[in-house]
């Protein structure tokens, strides 16, 4: 619970919140969401990011950048 109130308060100070996680990761429920897909700038993700997710982020302000 610390790091997600860590995470909580440095999303609350930062001017752009930036997510860098490999495209396993979309479409997964864990125990813990750090943040919510709103609170989030820009992601920046693996070429395996698939369609239906490009998709949905571009539905959102979120800016994907895949490498």
């Amino acid at each position: 619970m610390k790091v997600i109130r860590l995470a909580g308060a440095m999303v609350t100070a930062a001017n752009k919140v930036i997510a860098v996680l490999d495209s396993s990761k979309f479409n997964r429920r864990g125990f813990n969401q750090v943040l919510p897909i709103e609170k989030i700038d820009i992601i920046i993700t693996d070429d395996a990011v698939s369609e239906v997710d490009k998709l949905a982020l571009q539905k959102t302000r979120v800016k994907l950048i895949t490498v």
